[in-house]
């Protein structure tokens, strides 16, 4: 068992399997913007599309995603929904450094953004193989995009936990598990940026200090109030359909 682990570890590439799923991040987050109604036209055969967290406030945060064949910029906005997020990554004059540069793609990540790029040519189906998680992502809009995201994300970070476990179980350590447990911790600060529950319940605690009503602070395990408990289970609708 300990030897079956060992090898599993060693020939494990945490980072050649982030690269890899970066590049289906990109091309399936285009395809399936290209098929959203509503969506807006951009230069270079980028296009816009962007739903309100809480459609029925007018002060939702705006969740806004632009889209190309070489890359994906998945941003909260604002009410107004500007651009800001996605200029500054890709303005000449703003252009952030990436946090994470692999063989074939970039990877940025800053509050409530996730900007992911390639790094070169290629064809898809070099890497289309391992798309296996493929919800309906046109028929919820930008939202249902996220979720698709968020589950490869989810994906990924499993696989790295549970070969960290086996590590553990054996006392394995060395440069290959380093690497997992830096491509886990990556992989977890792209995750907590696209956390969309977690971000509304950041948001109903500020209106409750806001608005000064005396409750007593909830705990991020504990249950929500039947507003966000509404809003969740639009969400799961929108991710399993």
């Amino acid at each position: 068992m300990a030897a079956a682990a060992v090898d599993m570890i060693e020939q494990h590439r945490p980072w050649k399997m982030v690269d890899n799923m970066v590049l289906i991040i990109i091309y399936q987050t285009y395809t399936a913007a290209l098929e959203v109604p509503g969506r807006r036209e951009l230069g270079g055969g980028a296009v816009e599309v962007k739903s309100a967290v809480e459609a029925d406030d007018p002060d939702s945060p705006v969740l806004t995603i632009h889209a190309s064949a070489r890359h994906c910029c998945i941003a909260f906005n604002n009410p107004r929904g500007d651009d800001v997020p996605y200029k500054k990554y890709t303005c000449p004059k703003q252009k952030m450094r990436p946090c994470y540069r692999l063989d074939r793609a970039c990877i940025s990540v800053s509050s409530g953004t996730l900007f992911l790029s390639r790094n070169g040519g290629g064809d898809p189906k070099d890497y289309r193989a391992c798309a296996d998680v493929q919800p309906d992502v046109a028929a919820g809009g930008a939202i249902a995009i996220l979720n698709t995201i968020t589950l490869r994300l989810d994906a990924a970070i499993r696989l790295e936990k549970t070969l960290l476990m086996k590590a553990n179980a054996i006392n394995s350590t060395g440069p290959r598990v380093d690497e997992i447990i830096d491509t886990r911790n990556a992989l977890e600060a792209m995750r907590s940026e696209m956390d969309l529950p977690a971000m509304m319940r950041r948001r109903l605690q500020k209106r409750r200090h806001v608005a000064g009503d005396g409750e007593i602070p909830r705990r991020p395990d504990q249950d929500e109030p039947d507003e966000t408990e509404k809003l969740m289970k639009r969400f799961r609708i929108m991710r399993f359909g």
